[in-house]
């Protein structure tokens, strides 16, 4: 410094042909139908009043820094932790999460006391803390979906980022990159749904993006919408099902991702996209020939460190010598040679910068971080698939997938875990209806 429902939307877009009348597939986002909520015992709390929910979502979003790596969302996951977790038994994944997080605690405890000499307590507090805080609210934000409307959700959190930036972080709003552009795509996603113009509004946001420099949030914002295009007309023209559909569908995206990567490289280098993102993408092509290895070439001192020590190095290690001289190995082996003040000051500057939440995880929490950083992108994955090939998919809910899994490689940890949280907040809730319904249905049928 990482849905309650709404209505079901009562037409597909015009670029989709309306002839797609299959029954919506098992996995059809919750984002569109409510799910089904439990039944209450009688002694059970009374509902939670609706602004007091969001009030607690702005919270999270706003971050507001309170000291020691707490932030202000430390207050609902506190204060509404018997509440909701009561939503880990109804989900594997979240009991998992919840599990992991412990256990990376115990991990990085062990690394931090294995070599007390060079750590520090202040750091390992923030990101313990930190890290524990964010991870908590996934089952908060699952709850809190089943009485307040994913639109509002979004909209709250999106109002709670733009004025961390503005007045936390000290931002301007004319500072689009960092300031403006994640709580721009949710507002715009929030409110546009799966409506037949959310494809255009998502293609203008990225317009502007990429006008501003944001490249990767551009290609996001644009590949969303694409990809859901794709995956309607896939469904409705497909006569696989189950997981054939699923794994055929995997690898279309994957073809889509790499010709919007050869197109959007050929675009940029032709001077097409501005004069500024020319000379910046010339540079990192000569650098390392690949625009992701030379924008985030921190993962080759990652693989470096690792192969040094596999075990990890502690929430509060301060790096020294002799890890800078094998990170630099790792990046001079990628042709990201020097690296000047960037590898000196702000990736091992006092303490470890990976910029990756699965790199910053192992580092800090071990074996136990990795395993959790890498579940939770596979999740992601998996999540998204099963969103594109319901008929019910929305874009918002697409770049959230996409922009968690590119954060998860390649954003730092304290930046991007808030919103990575979220999206596994909502891809649980979409699972979490699916199955309810399928539950109902089952009832239904068999008295």
């Amino acid at each position: 410094m990482t849905t309650t429902s709404e209505r079901p939307a009562t037409s597909v877009w015009k670029l989709v042909p309306a002839t797609i009348t299959r029954r919506p597939g098992r996995h059809a986002a919750a984002l569109q139908r409510p799910a089904a909520p439990r039944e209450e015992p009688k002694d059970a709390p009374s509902r939670p009043g609706q602004p007091l929910l969001l009030l607690s979502i702005f919270l999270i979003a706003f971050g507001f820094p309170l000291g020691f790596g707490l932030t202000s969302a430390v207050f609902p996951a506190v204060m509404f932790l018997p509440r909701y977790v009561r939503e880990v038994g109804n989900s594997k994944f979240v009991a998992f999460v919840y599990v992991g997080v412990a256990a990376m605690v115990v991990n990085g405890l062990v690394l931090h006391l294995s070599d007390v000499d060079v750590t520090s307590i202040a750091t390992a507090g923030f990101v313990t803390e930190f890290t524990v805080v964010q991870i908590l609210c996934i089952g908060f934000i699952v709850w809190v979906k089943r009485y307040v409307d994913v639109t509002l959700i979004l909209v709250v959190y999106a109002i709670g980022l733009l004025l961390n930036a503005v007045l936390v972080a000290g931002l301007s709003f004319g500072d689009f990159k960092y300031t403006l552009s994640t709580p721009l795509i949710l507002l715009v996603g929030a409110l546009a749904g799966s409506k037949w113009y959310a494809p255009l509004a998502f293609f203008a946001v990225g317009a502007i993006g990429m006008a501003n420099g944001a490249r990767s949030f551009a290609a996001f914002a644009i590949a969303a919408p694409l990809l859901v295009i794709i995956g309607k007309f896939f469904v409705s023209s497909s006569r696989r099902r189950g997981v054939g559909r699923r794994v055929i569908l995997t690898f279309v995206c994957g073809g889509v991702g790499y010709a919007l990567y050869t197109i959007g490289t050929s675009l940029l280098l032709s001077g097409a996209l501005g004069e500024y993102n020319r000379l910046r993408t010339v540079r990192q092509l000569n650098e390392t020939g690949s625009l992701i290895a030379s924008a985030r070439p921190e993962w080759f001192a990652t693989f470096n460190l690792m192969k040094d020590d596999p075990w990890g190095r502690g929430p509060g290690a301060v790096p020294d010598a002799h890890d800078l001289s094998v990170a630099r190995d790792g990046l001079d082996s990628g042709g990201f040679l020097g690296g000047g003040d960037y590898v000196t000051v702000y990736m091992f500057g006092g303490r470890y910068e990976l910029h990756s939440i699965i790199a910053d995880l192992w580092l800090s929490f071990g074996i136990c971080g990795l395993i959790v950083g890498v579940v939770i992108l596979l999740y992601i994955l998996r999540s998204t698939v099963f969103e594109l090939t319901s008929q019910t998919a929305r874009p918002i809910t697409v770049f959230l997938m996409v922009a968690s899994t590119w954060y998860l490689m390649f954003g730092p940890l304290t930046s991007n875990l808030p919103l990575v949280c979220l999206t596994v907040a909502l891809c649980i809730s979409t699972d979490m209806g699916v199955r309810a319904r399928r539950k109902a249905d089952h009832a239904a049928m068999h008295p």
